[in-house]
């Protein structure tokens, strides 16, 4: 007798469930890509000003935060960093000062729909224009 293999069918996650996949596949995302900016100049990127400013504005663009999804994005902010480098207790108070710094003075901005489709546009122009 042979068994025939199970097939579930896609369930697509929910609620709270949704919320921590789609922090998990962020954080995974913006970690490779702040290891890809910085490379090997760890030592003198670690608490850059303008780098926490550039992770604080990817995280400010990629969620979109409604009454059902909470992400905490400060502290999304600080694992990033503490991933990519190697954070004490210290470097992540003064991070976290750094980062109510930025948001008590409105430095984090969300780019517009126009910004974010002209940029579409012009990737897919350098595409076109490479084929």
């Amino acid at each position: 007798m042979s068994k025939k293999p199970v097939t579930l069918p896609p369930i697509a996650m929910k609620n709270s469930c949704k919320s921590v996949m789609l922090r998990a596949s962020l954080k995974k995302a913006l970690v490779e890509h702040v290891k890809e900016e910085v490379g090997t100049s760890t030592a003198e990127m670690k608490l850059h000003p303008q780098l926490v400013k550039l992770v604080c504005t990817m995280v400010e663009n990629s969620i979109n935060n409604n009454k059902k999804k909470k992400i905490d994005k400060k502290a999304l902010v600080i694992e990033v960093l503490s991933e990519v480098f190697t954070l004490n207790a210290n470097d992540k108070e003064v991070l976290s000062k750094d980062i109510d710094f930025l948001i008590d003075n409105k430095l984090i901005k969300k780019k517009t729909i126009k910004l974010l489709f002209g940029s579409i546009i012009r990737t897919v122009g350098a595409i076109l224009n490479v084929i």
